[in-house]
């Protein structure tokens, strides 16, 4: 795969350039990326980070520095992260993720799964996980600890259909806008190699950690977290009607 950065817009040749970064540390992961995508993706991305830039610079009016600051040491969250690749690894069971297991992290921030795995499990059981986010901040980071990374909506990935082992959607779906949660399931759908796993995390509305973000984090915290959480029937719903099995 060639990758060159032609005469296009900002935002194309930013995700030119972060394909050939990702071609140095994974081939496997860049030979994942349609290419016919890029300018597709980088025309529309925009769309979907004006309503939710949460996660950008406190002097863009997000929060992405200090959830980057919370989030250093991420092995706090160990017993749910390890919960998640259970989930996606076939048959449930850890051992059998392997280092050519192809896994899309979805809401992946600074990349705060792949940090954790790498202090959690031996080499030979880490999947070669790929670390994407719709803000830029937070793919920033992930570059900054040599994490193998794109930016990239949920709702529109630059991947090839049926290219990746499993992919997750975890502790940011929340942010997802509902009118469009249904497309980030059908994008999952659409990456997923037949036989694949996907995995949906959100604290469910009505539980105590969503009740926790409602009654503290959203009055408290400057930016607010006034953001509607799943409801089990919600989750089922989206699955079946994106066709998963």
């Amino acid at each position: 795969m060639d990758v060159k950065v032609l005469n296009t817009s900002a935002n194309e040749q930013k995700l030119w350039k972060q394909l050939a970064r990702l071609k140095e540390i994974s081939p496997s992961l860049a030979n994942c990326v349609d290419l016919e995508r890029i300018k597709r993706v980088a025309t529309d991305i925009h769309f979907y980070a004006e309503n939710n830039s949460d996660f950008e610079s406190q002097k863009e009016g997000g929060r992405g520095d200090v959830y980057r600051l919370a989030q250093r040491i991420p092995v706090v969250r160990a017993i749910g992260i390890l919960n998640l690749f259970r989930l996606v690894a076939s048959e449930e069971n850890l051992e059998n993720l392997l280092p050519n297991d192809l896994i899309l992290d979805a809401l992946g921030g600074d990349g705060v799964l792949v940090r954790a795995l790498k202090q959690l499990l031996p080499e030979s059981s880490i999947p070669n996980i790929l670390t994407s986010d719709l803000s830029e901040e937070m793919i920033r980071g992930a570059v900054e600890y040599r994490i193998p990374a794109l930016w990239q909506p949920a709702q529109q990935l630059l991947l090839k259909d049926r290219s990746m082992d499993g992919v997750i959607l975890a502790y940011g779906t929340h942010h997802i806008p509902r009118a469009q949660r249904l497309i980030v399931c059908k994008e999952g759908f659409r990456v997923l190699k037949y036989g694949g796993r996907f995995v949906l995390h959100d604290f469910e509305e009505g539980s105590p950690v969503a009740r926790w973000f409602k009654e503290i984090v959203d009055r408290y915290s400057y930016t607010g977290h006034d953001v509607p959480h799943f409801t089990r029937e919600e989750i089922a719903s989206y699955l079946i009607e994106a066709e998963f099995r």
